[in-house]
């Protein structure tokens, strides 16, 4: 599912009545850091300039259903902490 990340589709396959164990290592195979800033340069081409800019964006990956830390990697905001 391009444009979404691995607990969007996790979600979508449990709601489908399928088991997301069954796709895990599959999806752990996947570069979600790499698909998550492909998603931000397609919908900013602009760029990132503010501080506002980045925390929107990374808004935007998690309701997509990117972890934290990989919207913060790919957005470029500094987190202390992983997503929990």
């Amino acid at each position: 599912m391009s444009g979404y990340g691995p607990r969007y589709i996790e979600s979508e396959l449990r709601s489908h009545g399928l088991n997301p164990a069954s796709f895990r290592e599959a999806l752990a195979l996947h570069d979600w850091l790499a698909s998550a800033k492909a998603l931000v340069r397609k919908r900013h081409a602009r760029g990132l300039t503010s501080q506002a800019d980045r925390a929107r964006a990374a808004q935007f990956l998690a309701r997509r259903g990117f972890p934290g830390g990989v919207a913060y990697a790919a957005t470029g905001i500094e987190s202390g902490d992983d997503d929990p």
